[in-house]
């Protein structure tokens, strides 16, 4: 099994993220663009007639946040309430299905969350981190966990540092 390195990772990302405007960008459009994944998702089920019905929004949000689990429980959680939040206003608002105001959500919350990171990147003044290293997608919403929970004092700030200490 590959082990990750979350702190080595978190601080990678910290590398391309370090003005303030930078992180404040990423905290709306990595939400979105989360948001916006997640409202695709909710279009394709899983049928089973008389048996089950599963849309690919709750595979997906179950696979990602075990992955996170085995990583950091306490960042795990709190992104687990952001997805589950987004989980329930896609089924009780956008009712999990295709539709005019579904696709204009998907297409609104996607591309403003992008162009709300591509801005973030041209503030830092730095190429995006995801040429070097994919894997700092999947780590993108720990890393807001991280500092969300950092700033309230819950939590450690990751750096360099601290990565010697783990």
């Amino acid at each position: 099994m590959c082990k990750i390195d979350l702190t080595k990772k978190l601080n990678r990302y910290e590398e391309y993220h370090t003005k303030c405007a930078t992180k404040v960008t990423h905290f709306i459009g990595i939400p979105l663009v989360i948001f916006a994944i997640m409202t695709l998702a909710s279009w394709i089920h899983i049928r089973v007639p008389g048996f089950f019905d599963i849309s690919l929004l709750w595979i997906f949000s179950i696979t990602v946040l075990v992955f996170y689990y085995f990583m950091d429980v306490m960042l795990a959680a709190v992104v687990t309430v952001m997805f589950l939040v987004f989980a329930l206003i896609i089924s009780l608002v956008l009712k999990e299905a295709p539709s005019w105001l579904n696709l204009q959500v998907f297409l609104y919350t996607f591309i403003i969350g992008l162009v709300l990171q591509l801005v973030g990147h041209f503030i830092e003044t730095k190429k995006l981190s995801l040429g070097k290293d994919y894997m700092l997608v999947l780590i993108a919403p720990l890393f807001l966990a991280a500092e969300l929970m950092s700033y309230f004092g819950l939590r450690k700030k990751v750096s360099k540092s601290n990565a010697d200490e783990h």
